[in-house]
């Protein structure tokens, strides 16, 4: 079981995960070009030599009423060709607090679950 926990995690190294991008906001925009623009305009980053691989939405998307203002903020992945631009990312990603956006790295659940439960417990002391 480790084994597999440990193959995932290091299959989704090169992910980031993008958080508050709302979908209704870059109308006809691909998800690459999405993480592109928020990365050249958010962030600051030239563009130019990075490469991702693929994107894609998580989850399904859930009924919103447009007219009461809700949106779907549907988190984002990235598989970044390389390291180092998920590194140069991750260094900037603070900058985006109070922006309404976050950056992460992505992570099997079981890691994740192990996560949530550390905070809970640093958060109670």
């Amino acid at each position: 079981m480790e084994l597999s926990i440990d193959l995932e995690a290091r299959d989704m190294r090169n992910n980031l995960i993008f958080y508050g991008i709302n979908e209704y906001s870059f109308p006809g925009q691909s998800e690459k070009d999405i993480i592109i623009d928020i990365l050249e305009h958010e962030l600051g980053f030239n563009t130019e030599n990075m490469l991702i691989d693929r994107a894609h939405r998580l989850r399904q998307v859930r009924h919103v009423n447009r007219n009461r203002g809700e949106d779907p903020r549907r988190p984002m992945v990235a598989r970044f060709h390389y390291y180092s631009d998920i590194e140069d990312i991750l260094r900037k990603a603070y900058t985006l607090r109070g922006t309404g956006y976050g950056i992460d790295k992505q992570y099997p659940k079981e890691i994740m679950k192990a996560r949530r439960e550390k905070r809970q417990t640093m958060v109670k002391l």
